[in-house]
């Protein structure tokens, strides 16, 4: 449901702890609040070589603290077959791993700090 304002509000107000998007009558424009992976910069994006769904997956897995395939795709508002390769893409990668618990697989993110450590040495390979 959007709400209409009779001045434009380009700020978005969290309504409990969900942004509510506001349409802007003069302009007909919904401004709609952007993803934690969207607010992360394009350039570190791109320095760690992901897409923005694999950071959706990351994030959300990151957040999870430890999930299926089920729970994380969901929490990254994701189709969960569509998941399944970004999964396999990250583990590949290391940006994710993966463990059994009974019969169901769940998976881990790797702390961010080690993806920074690995992002630095990265750079000093380019270096040298």
């Amino acid at each position: 449901m959007l709400l209409t304002c009779p001045q434009p509000i380009k700020a978005f107000i969290p309504c409990r702890n969900k942004p509510v998007a506001y349409n802007d009558p003069a302009d007909e424009t919904i401004v709609t609040p952007p993803s934690m992976a969207e607010r992360i910069s394009t350039k570190l994006r791109q320095s760690l070589g992901v897409t923005l769904n694999e950071a959706k997956i990351y994030l959300a897995a990151l957040e999870l603290g430890s999930g299926s395939m089920t729970q994380i795709a969901k929490k990254a508002r994701m189709a969960r077959t569509s998941a399944y390769s970004i999964v396999e893409h990250l583990l590949e990668r290391g940006f994710l791993l993966e463990y059994r618990q009974g019969k169901q697989t769940h998976y881990i993110a790797t702390p961010p700090e080690k993806l920074v450590h690995k992002l630095h040495e990265q750079e000093e390979k380019m270096q040298s």
